[in-house]
């Protein structure tokens, strides 16, 4: 498994980190941002990295983050928060985001309650299925950075998946049978 930072205006890959099969994408993160030059940088992640884990890494080596949760999540989020809020499309509700049991966090960083924004949108576009897209932030100040801003670009996104499947295609890599990431690499 591998997992990219990539430059957000060039597309350019700046970070990068890998480990066996039998690892997720989420083990490499505190390795990814580990290598970010740029202080305040702002990961924009999918679902997948809508967890706790990430939050902290970033939180500990002062990044920013635009996360897409899963909805249980950023219920379950919205419940530890006390918060009654039922969010409409276009909310965003302050929360604060502590560790539980269930959580698997770094050992060797620490386990901090990172204060964020979650946020809730309705899409419905003709001709495509409706999403409730739920995403954490940790850029508070509502103000600076408006909500419908943060969909904006959370939805464009999609472009670095669709490189990644052109890439993919045009070089008829879409599955690698090697065992190890020295072969991967070659």
């Amino acid at each position: 498994r591998s997992l990219i930072a990539c430059d957000w205006f060039s597309q350019c890959a700046v970070a990068m980190a890998e480990t066996c099969f039998q690892s997720s994408e989420t083990d490499l993160v505190d390795q990814v941002v580990a290598q970010e030059r740029c202080a305040h940088a702002l990961y924009v992640a999918d679902r997948a990295f809508g967890i706790y884990r990430v939050v902290q890494v970033l939180a500990a080596y002062h990044q920013e983050g635009l996360l897409r949760l899963r909805k249980d999540r950023a219920l379950a989020l919205l419940r530890r928060n006390r918060s009654q809020a039922q969010l409409k499309s276009g909310d965003s509700c302050p929360v604060l985001w502590a560790h539980t049991r269930h959580d698997q966090p770094f050992p060797a960083l620490p386990t901090l309650v990172v204060p964020g924004r979650l946020i809730y949108w309705h899409l419905a576009q003709d001709g495509f299925r409706p999403l409730d897209l739920y995403l954490f932030t940790t850029l508070t100040d509502e103000l600076a950075y408006p909500t419908p801003d943060l969909v904006q670009l959370y939805a464009q996104r999609w472009r670095v998946e669709v490189h990644f499947r052109y890439l993919k295609t045009a070089l008829d890599m879409t599955d690698f049978t090697v065992k190890s990431a020295a072969l991967f690499r070659k």
